[in-house]
């Protein structure tokens, strides 16, 4: 039953290369012994899950059991007490049934280690000790959520209002962007007939902010399609030469990726652009973000101060193995829609019918409608939600959660941080079939499922299911160290929310935001993922006429005909 040497195998590299061997072989021995502690939690709460293997073991012993498992720290990936690392503990494990005495002094003893810090929903306080010593966060700062007194979540509203207040975009940032599309339109008017240029992306989706890049898709109008259907590679490189030709500068066009695009930059008004070719996935990644944005009031607030906090804290890249800003995003509807008493809805099991009183989130497939669309592959997705041109219906629904802004954001970080499993469920905002409504004990999406159907890596780190392409991990990109550096930040974040005594809540959020020194690994400026969706930025405000302009179709045709 050990723990026993779970750095065997030494330096990973020897001694031939010196330091950089060494470094290579401590970061190797630390993901090994992340996924064997993870591992021996997995048999742990198998065993603690299933009656009948409990039913082989002593009372004694499935108390020492659990308390081998509540040793584990979410942060370091790292059972605290595991047999053979404490001789006390390790005695009973080994001990014939005659031994029971030991069985119980060593529960008893490891028991009194891991008392609750906080009450019964609070970390064991070895854990806390732990997290204290090695993360610097003070225990007085890891205290769960509902002993959080709401004179601190209400400051920690306040400055969530002030706050994104200024991080959102002006009233003109829908009409600049609306006009630069205009005028490139004009210059594309040579494209075959049937194209048109569309939006998506931050402009639209209700996340943006002034600084966000133009996300544009050129698409072919159905029947055109069918009859002389034409090459994204051909019409990319076509538009290239004629932006080029019109006066954009740093025209970069990338036909080889996996969704042709057209990186350039509009010198009239400094923006970024990115114009690919044929991504339907893309334009309805953007109307179900844009509904979500809709959905309550508190969603929009959240999503702001959590993409400012992860960019200032350097773990907002994916080029650098952190999370994109769409991840996060996803993270937080994860959480919303799964409060005891949900704030959104899972748009995509609400059927088109739907007229309340409550929220459905186990609606069974069949008895949705399909809208299937394709990606790059021409795979087929099924992208149907439920997206009314009124939300009324769905605002007050969610009204019924009470929850302020500031005890949402702390449940966002507390779950993410210490309760989120990730070695066996895959954040997803897709229905299921679970037979029951929403809050925290419906199950996610197994890591298990994912990993038959899908392939995806069997490795203990957060997974996030797109919500169209549901083969598609969002936190692909993300490493042991990377995986490690964001949840000692959401623990950060949230200690430093409980922490800040008389700070105003303005002064709480910019604790929170305080610049990270450097990113968890070294950055690496690689170009955007081509043709993603939502992929690498939260977003943007909401703005009711743009997203009609960019729901209800294209800036006219640009192909001249």
């Amino acid at each position: 039953g050990g723990g026993g040497d779970v750095d065997a195998g030494g330096d990973a590299g020897g001694d031939g290369d010196g330091g950089r061997d060494r470094v290579v072989g401590t970061a190797w021995k630390e993901r090994e012994r992340a996924c064997f502690h993870a591992a021996v939690r997995s048999v742990m709460d198998e065993v603690l899950s299933n009656p009948s293997l409990q039913g082989l073991l002593s009372a004694e012993r499935r108390r020492l059991l659990q308390a081998w498992r509540d040793s584990y720290c979410p942060i370091t990936d790292r059972l605290l007490l595991l047999p053979g690392e404490d001789e006390e503990a390790a005695a009973a494990p080994r001990a014939g049934p005659t031994r029971g005495d030991k069985s119980t002094a060593a529960a008893d003893a490891i028991s009194r280690d891991l008392e609750r810090h906080g009450g019964e929903r609070g970390l064991p306080k070895h854990v806390v000790a732990h997290i204290e010593e090695t993360q610097g966060i003070p225990a007085d700062g890891l205290v769960p959520p509902d002993l959080v007194p709401e004179s601190i979540t209400d400051r920690i509203g306040e400055g969530i209002m002030k706050t994104v207040a200024d991080l959102m975009p002006g009233a003109d940032f829908g009409q600049s962007r609306l006009e630069l599309c205009t005028r490139l339109s004009g210059m594309l008017t040579a494209l075959p007939p049937g194209t048109s240029i569309q939006l998506f992306g931050s402009t639209v989706n209700g996340f943006g902010s002034s600084t966000s890049d133009v996300d544009m898709c050129l698409i072919q109008d159905a029947e055109t399609a069918r009859v002389a259907p034409w090459d994204p590679v051909e019409i990319v490189s076509q538009a290239a030469a004629m932006l080029e030709a019109g006066g954009m500068s740093e025209v970069n066009a990338r036909t080889t990726s996996r969704i042709p695009i057209l990186m350039f930059v509009d010198p009239v008004t400094g923006l970024s652009c990115d114009l690919c070719a044929s991504n339907p996935l893309a334009l309805r990644n953007t109307a179900l973000l844009r509904a979500y944005a809709q959905a309550d009031a508190r969603v929009r607030p959240l999503a702001y101060v959590l993409k400012h906090w992860a960019s200032r804290r350097q773990i907002n890249n994916p080029s650098g193995a952190t999370l994109s800003s769409y991840g996060y995003l996803l993270l937080l509807l994860h959480h919303l829609m799964r409060r005891s008493t949900p704030v959104v809805p899972c748009l995509a099991a609400l059927p088109p019918d739907w007229n309340g009183p409550e929220f459905v989130f186990d609606t069974p497939e069949s008895a949705l409608p399909s809208i299937p669309v394709p990606n790059a592959e021409k795979r087929l997705y099924n992208t149907y939600f439920y997206d009314p041109k009124d939300f009324r219906k769905i605002q007050s629904v969610a009204a019924r959660n009470r929850e302020s802004l500031g005890r949402l954001l702390l449940t966002f970080f507390w779950l993410y941080a210490f309760e989120f499993d990730s070695r066996r469920h895959v954040v997803s905002v897709r229905p299921r079939s679970v037979g029951g409504g929403a809050g925290p004990s419906v199950p996610s999406v197994l890591k298990e499922d994912k990993v038959d159907e899908n392939k995806w890596n069997p490795r203990p780190l957060l997974a996030i299911e797109d919500p169209f392409e549901h083969d598609y991990d969002v936190a692909h990109v993300l490493r042991h160290t990377t995986n490690k550096a964001i949840k000692a930040e959401m623990a950060r974040a949230y200690a430093l929310l409980v922490t800040g005594g008389d700070l105003s809540g303005v002064d709480l959020i910019a604790r929170l935001a305080e610049e990270a020194p450097e990113p968890p690994l070294p950055r690496k400026e690689y170009p955007k993922a081509e043709g993603a969706a939502e992929g690498d930025s939260v977003g943007t405000p909401f703005s009711p006429e743009l997203a009609a302009t960019s729901a209800g179709g294209a800036f006219g045709g640009v192909g001249s005909g």
